[in-house]
This record gives structure tokens, sequence and C-alpha cells, in this order.
């Protein structure tokens, strides 16, 4: 079974991914990579740059060669198992990076949940310097270096889904479940309920709430309620809005049920909670 990787699993990158501004990218290098199947809760683009990879993505195996990228979206179950000596780069980021538009194909439409394609030589000789201008952006930190590698992360997004293959079944239930989450990540603060959300993705509110749980690894319920509570926590970083404004704001419905939850989830009070970061 996949597992979300946590900050306490998290090679030193990915610990600082969490810490950083939602504009950040990471740029990877992997030689030979072999990990266990996981997911976690930003975007990852490999790209094979030498050697053979197999990468299991939502369970299906796709054995790749040089020049095939992988785009797994948040939450996507995915594997590495080297074939042969192989060089990956590897992007890192969150949404934030990305156009509203670029995000809306991946996460709204009918593409699939994850995303590969093999580039033709011409292409691979373009995106290679992409990458490797983006890390050379992330060790100088010159000015305007974030915004620039906001837009050469876009760029190949878009040739990524440009060129992209068709998904397999397995992707497809993934986008159900991605449509939802996208749906709830966009409209928590209403507070929905589970037949607002399965009449979105057009299915019998019983019948999604098992699909949910099945295919998401959560319920529907508790995974509304983890969004709802990042919100509250991001706000109480990041703004000065009194606590009370936060709980509505976020979609609780009672200051009592926001401090209980809040409490369980991080194990202190929202004030304890902003007073601890200041």
């Amino acid at each position: 079974m996949a597992e979300k990787i946590k900050i306490s699993q998290q090679k030193p990158f990915e610990s600082q991914f969490s810490k950083k501004d939602s504009k950040e990218v990471f740029f990877v290098k992997t030689e030979s990579p072999n990990q266990n199947s996981h997911w976690h809760d930003y975007f990852e683009i490999d790209f094979v740059i030498s050697g053979e990879v197999t990468q299991i993505i939502n369970g299906a195996e796709t054995k790749a060669e040089k020049g095939a990228v992988f785009l797994m979206l948040p939450d996507n179950s995915h594997q590495t198992k080297t074939e042969s000596n192989s060089v990956v780069y590897s992007l890192l980021f969150g949404e934030d990076v990305l156009s509203e538009r670029l995000l809306d194909q991946m996460v709204m439409g009918e593409s699939g949940g994850s995303f590969r394609c093999t580039l033709y030589e011409a292409d691979v000789a373009f995106l290679k310097p992409v990458f490797e201008r983006i890390e050379s952006e992330n060790q100088n930190k010159k000015a305007n270096h974030n915004e620039i590698v906001n837009s050469l992360v876009n760029v190949i997004v878009g040739m990524l889904l440009r060129n992209s293959s068709a998904h397999t079944e397995s992707d497809k239930k993934h986008l159900v479940v991605r449509r939802a989450m996208a749906f709830i990540k966009k409209n928590y603060a209403s507070n929905p309920s589970l037949l607002d959300v399965a009449n979105f993705v057009h299915m019998e509110a019983s019948y999604f709430s098992v699909f949910f749980k099945e295919k998401a690894g959560i319920s529907f319920k508790r995974y509304l309620n983890e969004i709802k509570l990042e919100s509250a926590a991001k706000k109480l970083k990041t703004t000065a809005t009194p606590i009370i404004d936060v709980c509505y704001s976020s979609g609780f419905e009672s200051l009592s049920n926001f401090h209980r939850k809040f409490k369980e989830k991080y194990g202190v009070t929202p004030k304890e909670f902003r007073d601890g970061i200041k």
C-alpha cells in the first residue's frame, strides 16, 4: 500500500519544501533511483536523462527510457524502480506555481490522473537545459529567480500536456477523485455536503462516499476537515485575522467545533498555534 510521505520520513529537500513559500520549486538529480510506493501533497515531474526506469503510477506500470517524462499529481501513488544505470531529473512544486489554465487541464479536465510522454531528440535537447537552468537559478538565487523558475516549470508542463499519451482506467478513476478534491479545495469555505460533491462528479452519493474513501484512502468528511484545518492554519500563520473570523472563513460552523478539531490535529489551540510562530 502506498504511504503518504511525512515530514519525519522526508529527505532534506522534501522537508524544506513543506516549509517554503507556495511558489518554491525544488530540483533533484537522482542516479539509479529506487523508491517505495508513496504519495505526497505536491506535484512531481520526473525526466529520464539516461538509462531505463520503471514507473508505477496508481498501480499502472510503465518502462521508460531516455526522454520519458512523467508528471505525478498530488495524491497519485507512485514508485520508481531502476532497470539499469540511470539518471533522473525531478522537480517538486505546489499548485501555485502553475497557471490557472494548466492547472485546470490537469485536475479538472478529461486527460486523466497522471501524465507521461516520450520526447523526440529535439525536445530532449531543448528540455534538458531547461531543467538545468532551474537548478542553476535555485542555486544562485539572483533577482527574480522564483519568477523565472515558475515560468520554466509552466513551459515544461505545457509541453508535457501537449505530448502526453492516453491514460489507463486506473487513471480515469483517480481523475474522478482529483476532480472531487479540486471541487472541495475550491468550495471548502461554504462547507459543501457529500451530495454537493457527488453531484459535481455525477455519482450517486452513497456510492461516491465508498468510492472516494477507497481511492483517496480517506473519508470525504475527514478530507474536507483536513482542507478546512490547513486553510485555518495558513491564515493563522500569515495574517492577523481574528480567530473567530478564521474559524468561519475556513468553513467551520461553530467556534467550539473549530477549537476541538484544530487541537486534535495540531495539539494546540488556534491561539497557542499563532503565538508559537511569532
